[in-house]
């Protein structure tokens, strides 16, 4: 269902009796621009059950503009953190406000951008040649001197048996 709202805020709040309020509800799925399949939103699947007739859900919602470029994907879309906040309405002990549901959004200034590169063989390579002879320069070891130890070593092992 979809739920025409203003911009920066929505909220559902029943009309009705106060005592038949029911401000359980499930998030199916919520998203801000382009639905891109790889993306997991934070809200989706959410499921609140009210225990109390007055009843207030909030929740506070950040939304980024993203853009995606990968070699499966290229897309324009927007990820969101979101901070979820619920209490129980009663004047008579202080907690004032309304009972319902209601989102409230702020978009960010910033955005973000997501590439994948992978790097060349050659550059791979390069790059493992390095941290090999780096270790090899910094513990003083050489290829012939390791080998060396290594048949002096198998030389002189014993093996002992214990009866």
């Amino acid at each position: 269902m979809a739920i025409p709202h203003p911009r920066g805020h929505a909220h559902l709040a029943a009309l009705v009796n106060h005592e038949s309020y029911n401000f359980s509800h499930r998030i199916d799925h919520l998203s801000f621009g382009e639905l891109v399949p790889a993306i997991i939103n934070p809200l989706d699947g959410t499921e609140k059950i009210a225990i109390d007739h007055n009843q207030m859900f909030q929740y506070f919602i950040t939304v980024v503009p993203t853009k995606l470029h990968t070699y499966k994907i290229s897309a324009d879309t927007h990820q969101f953190s979101v901070t979820e906040r619920e209490r129980i309405i009663n004047h008579a002990a202080g907690s004032h406000g309304v009972s319902g549901i209601f989102m409230k959004y702020d978009l960010s200034s910033l955005m973000v951008t997501v590439t994948e590169e992978h790097m060349p063989f050659w550059q791979f390579f390069v790059r493992l040649c390095g941290i090999v002879g780096g270790i090899f320069s910094t513990t003083d070891l050489d290829p012939i001197n390791l080998s060396i130890l290594f048949l002096l070593r198998m030389a002189t092992q014993t093996t002992t048996y214990l009866f």
